[in-house]
């Protein structure tokens, strides 16, 4: 098994303007603690570096699914649907449409240079026959408690 990296706790305005949060998790939809990568698939990207390298298509993808730009996508992805979290990860990730794709987690963390939150996408696909077991936002287990910073 490999275990997916540890998120600190949500912690409410830690990922806004001059915030604090690093790998903090907005939320994850049948997300696993550690999985079996010879069955289940996972694939993750920062949205920034998806910006950097096709600006273009990163706007669209926020507009088309979200209705709104990456500085409105928290309150998007806290609301929204699962199914339509993962529609929106299938097209921003560019992953395989052909993949039944099964959960997906968010994480948040502000860029210390701007002030402006970097999300985390992962997208996740549990083989039928794997024994991973899978979390929501709710029982995520293996959370960091508070700011990974020592000052705060």
């Amino acid at each position: 098994m490999e275990e997916v990296y540890r998120a600190e706790a949500y912690r409410g305005g830690a990922i806004d303007s001059h915030g604090d949060a690093s790998c903090m998790l907005i939320r994850q939809y049948q997300f696993p603690n550690a999985f079996e990568p010879t069955l289940d698939i996972m694939i993750s990207q920062n949205h920034d570096r998806i910006m950097q390298q096709d600006c273009d298509r990163g706007i669209r993808c926020f507009e088309q699914h979200t209705g709104t730009s990456e500085l409105g996508f928290k309150n998007w992805v806290m609301r929204a649907e699962s199914s339509k979290v993962i529609t929106f990860l299938i097209d921003m990730l560019k992953a395989d449409i052909s993949t039944t794709w099964t959960g997906f987690r968010v994480l948040g963390t502000v860029n210390r240079s701007t002030s402006y939150p970097v999300w985390y996408l992962q997208l996740f696909a549990k083989h039928p026959n794997s024994e991973t077991i899978v979390y929501n936002t709710e029982n995520a287990p293996n959370l960091i408690r508070g700011s990974r910073h020592r000052n705060h």
